[in-house]
């Protein structure tokens, strides 16, 4: 099972890297659960690191429903993150009726396939109602992963859908964990066996400051997940 973690900064990526994750999910505002981050960053990561790039591109905060507009913007993002050397790129677009917008999918995985990069759909995948359909569909499409709490608020109340993705999926699409992993769950994950956890490592140190909270990296985290998953 790999390890994946959500990061905002090239000082966690460095962490991550020092701990022998797999792979990092490089993001911005992950209070709002993550948005694209900037061009610079994502270049530092790429060139200067030699873990597992992987770069959230979401315009903005709320759902999944994208305009053309936005939708223009997000394309760009991909381009951009594959010219500067990731690894991945971590999508997702729905309608109104909480289906997966396909057209726009598509766009963006033909991106990306063009620069031979990765794709995962993102926790986007927890909010159709019908997530064996939508698992089906986003492997005809070829993407590489989902990742999901298991339509939960949080893996350990997902974990029966978890169990039940990863034998729809049977080794079609790689199904990751996220949302709440820790030490005691992630051995349960790796038991399913899921594909792979996703977890943050950081941990707020103050949050009255007037520009928003302050974090700091979360070793003890790290190492106990790490720990309870080494055979």
């Amino acid at each position: 099972m790999k390890t994946e973690v959500c990061i905002e900064s090239f000082g966690e990526a460095l962490v991550a890297q020092s701990h022998g994750i797999n792979r990092i999910e490089l993001c911005a505002a992950l209070d709002i659960g993550g948005l694209t981050p900037s061009i610079g960053l994502i270049e530092k990561c790429a060139n200067e690191l030699e873990i597992e790039t992987h770069v959230m591109i979401r315009p903005r905060g709320g759902n999944f429903v994208y305009s053309a507009a936005e939708l223009e913007v997000m394309l760009k993002d991909i381009e951009l993150a594959a010219k500067a050397g990731v690894n991945g790129v971590v999508i997702g677009a729905l309608t109104d009726s909480h289906l997966l917008n396909r057209r726009q999918i598509v766009k963006m995985i033909e991106i990306a396939h063009h620069f031979k990069i990765e794709t995962t759909f993102h926790r986007a995948f927890d909010i159709p109602v019908d997530s064996f359909e939508l698992i089906e569909q986003l492997i005809e499409l070829k993407l590489n992963r989902i990742l999901t709490s298991g339509c939960a608020t949080a893996v350990y109340n997902g974990m029966a859908t978890i169990s039940s993705l990863v034998k729809k999926a049977a080794c079609r699409i790689e199904v990751m964990a996220g949302s709440g992993v820790n030490a005691s769950n992630a051995f349960q994950l790796k038991n399913i066996p899921v594909d792979a956890i996703h977890f943050s490592i950081r941990k707020p140190v103050s949050s009255n400051e007037q520009m928003g909270t302050t974090y700091e990296i979360d070793n003890q985290k790290i190492t106990s997940i790490l720990a309870s998953i080494t055979d």
